[in-house]
């Protein structure tokens, strides 16, 4: 048989997002034009391939720079399985997301209770 202690009430606290900075060029990401998550890496035998995976958060203004500079880079020549992967993302604020195809704010499905 099992014997309980008295209940324990925690407190969940919750942090929002105030803002973010480019990984490229370090100014402030505009919540209204959204961002580009940036993940990088190989696939080389071995275990050095998951410590290869970096993530990157990039401005709109420094996306195309990264990747020329990302597919020129000696990285990217020295590996056969090295990748890039480019996801256009939506800012968080308070739990809502600003949808870009209708200029409005919007509820997000996954977050509601």
């Amino acid at each position: 048989m099992k014997y309980y202690g008295k209940a324990k009430i925690k407190e969940i606290q919750e942090r929002d997002l105030e803002y973010m900075r480019c990984d490229e060029c370090n100014k402030k990401i505009n919540f209204d034009n959204g961002y580009y998550r940036i993940t990088t890496g190989h696939g080389d035998w071995g275990n050095d391939s998951v410590d290869s995976i970096e993530h990157y958060d990039i401005c709109k203004d420094c996306v195309n720079d990264f990747i020329i500079d990302y597919m020129n880079s000696d990285r990217m020549q020295r590996s056969d399985t090295a990748y890039i992967e480019v996801e256009s993302e939506v800012c968080t604020k308070n739990g809502d997301y600003y949808d870009d195809f209708e200029d409005k704010l919007v509820e997000d499905d996954c977050c509601v209770e």
